[in-house]
């Protein structure tokens, strides 16, 4: 078996860590889509509750309506910092996604590339053996006719 060929279970395995590691990148970045929407989810549903607010205060409330409205107000707030911090953990694991991607790629593109080399240089290596073997042939025919 011929070197080029004998690379290919490493190619191939190469190619499918690749693949796992795009699907991983997808997975990452359908999480990071998911944890942003819910942070924006959050901000409009504050802007929602603050606009709900002034309106009420607007047309008088009690002092314990309006403590009710600002201790809602503080959960909220802590809502949002939390899914804040969740969507920077999701970052953290995109970044980390994309790198593992960008290396396994960079391997297997780069074992594709050592097995082209390999593929052209036997095939020069044949090409050259096939000629001397012809040149051979001539030789032996040329010697017998004479």
């Amino acid at each position: 078996m011929v070197r080029s060929k004998r690379l290919k279970p490493i190619k191939d395995l190469a190619k499918n860590n690749e693949k796992v590691a795009a699907a991983e990148l997808g997975q990452s970045l359908e999480k990071q889509r998911s944890e942003n929407q819910k942070l924006e989810q959050l901000f409009a549903y504050r802007r929602e509750y603050l606009h709900e607010m002034e309106v009420r205060v607007k047309q008088g409330m009690t002092g314990a309506t309006l403590q009710r409205y600002h201790h809602f107000l503080a959960k909220l707030d802590l809502a949002i910092a939390q899914q804040q911090e969740a969507l920077e953990l999701t970052r953290k694991q995109l970044d980390a996604s994309q790198d593992l991607w960008q290396e396994k790629r960079s391997r297997s593109k780069a074992i594709s590339q050592v097995m082209d080399k390999m593929a052209v240089e036997e095939q020069r290596e044949q090409d050259k053996k096939e000629a001397r073997q012809i040149d051979e042939m001539s030789t032996q025919a040329f010697l017998r006719s004479r």
